[in-house]
């Protein structure tokens, strides 16, 4: 059918079809783009394992997935394992989480599961770090403007017969570039600490600001000289 100059009508039927095709068209296009963009995070993951082991670090991610779709993508792994292959150094934790928007992948938020364990050849017995809830921002980019920020609630310290010699009802770590310099600052809050670890003396709650600018941070981070 169509009008008095015998141009073709076009109903709502037809255009809602179009809408509908042009919808799944999109949807499709898109989570092929989304699996296609986490296939490289996990082989930008592998990868980054494989150049520590050559730095004499190993890195273990057992279970490691990508997660998030539709709109967020990040790493997921069941735990997670670092130690040095001279055997220096060595560090377990629980379930490791990221996410990051699609829109925006260089700020990325990390959860990770406790208890913490921290074997050093300078330290014995090893530290054991453990806490109710962690997470940590990660921005990556620009190069000179990166940030880590890091949050715990409930936190613990102690070694692996006495886990928890300090307590914490909350404590934050942030790391901010500024150009060549980066800032510092530690706020552990409702801190307690027992009586053995600290000589004898029962110390009341206790807090702290620390703010530390750290200068030539770059060139330290890239070994060119002390810090």
């Amino acid at each position: 059918m169509g009008d008095a100059n015998g141009k073709p009508l076009y109903t709502a039927g037809r255009r809602m079809r179009r809408l509908t095709a042009g919808i799944a068209l999109f949807v499709a296009a898109y989570s092929a783009g989304w699996f296609w963009l986490a296939n490289q995070v996990d082989n930008a993951a592998t990868a980054y394992v494989q150049d520590s082991a050559q730095a004499g670090l190993e890195l273990t991610c057992p279970g490691q997935r990508t997660s998030g779709f539709p709109f967020r993508i990040g790493l997921f792994c069941d735990s997670f394992h670092a130690a040095t292959l001279d055997g220096s150094a060595d560090v377990t934790s629980g379930a490791v989480r990221s996410a990051a928007q699609i829109y925006n992948p260089r700020r990325v938020l990390v959860e990770m599961d406790g208890p913490a364990r921290i074997d050093s050849a300078m330290m014995a017995p090893p530290l054991v770090l453990n806490w109710a809830h962690a997470r940590a921002l990660v921005i990556t980019a620009p190069e000179d403007e990166r940030m880590l920020s890091f949050e715990a609630r409930d936190f613990t310290a102690g070694h692996e017969f006495w886990q928890d010699a300090v307590q914490a009802g909350q404590i934050g770590i942030h790391l901010r570039e500024q150009g060549m310099a980066a800032d510092l600052a530690v706020r552990p809050r409702d801190v307690t600490i027992d009586p053995q670890w600290a000589g004898g003396l029962d110390l009341p709650e206790m807090g702290a600001d620390l703010d530390v600018r750290l200068n030539d941070w770059q060139a330290w981070t890239q070994g060119g000289q002390a810090l």
